[in-house]
């Protein structure tokens, strides 16, 4: 699992319907910390609370809009986050400024 790689949520049971089918790794590279990741959940744009303006920017997934839950970020055992699906290195930039916006380092 690399920096804003798409992973699978073990939690939703039914990935087809569940609000929350997907977690973002936002965790660094060279972060040597194995037993955890840091994560943020991507909620179904039609599940999502109103947006937050460079917060919670929106991303497509597998051909669906998900919402960045970047105020939802934690850090979650690796064996609570399943396989990698997809990679969002093509949102970078807007990824990096919310987690900046919301950590006050812009």
């Amino acid at each position: 699992m690399r920096f804003l790689d798409v992973c699978r949520n073990p939690a939703a049971r039914s990935p087809s319907n569940n609000p929350v089918p997907y977690l973002l790794i936002v965790q660094g590279d060279y972060v040597e910390i194995r037993a955890s990741k840091l994560v943020v959940p991507l909620r179904r744009e039609a599940h999502a609370p109103p947006l937050i303006r460079d917060i919670m920017p929106v991303v497509n997934v597998l051909g669906e809009a998900f919402v960045v839950m970047t105020p939802e970020m934690a850090a979650v055992s690796v064996s609570h986050i399943g396989p990698v699906v997809s990679s969002l290195n093509h949102d970078y930039f807007a990824i990096r400024r919310a987690i900046d916006v919301l950590t006050g380092d812009f």
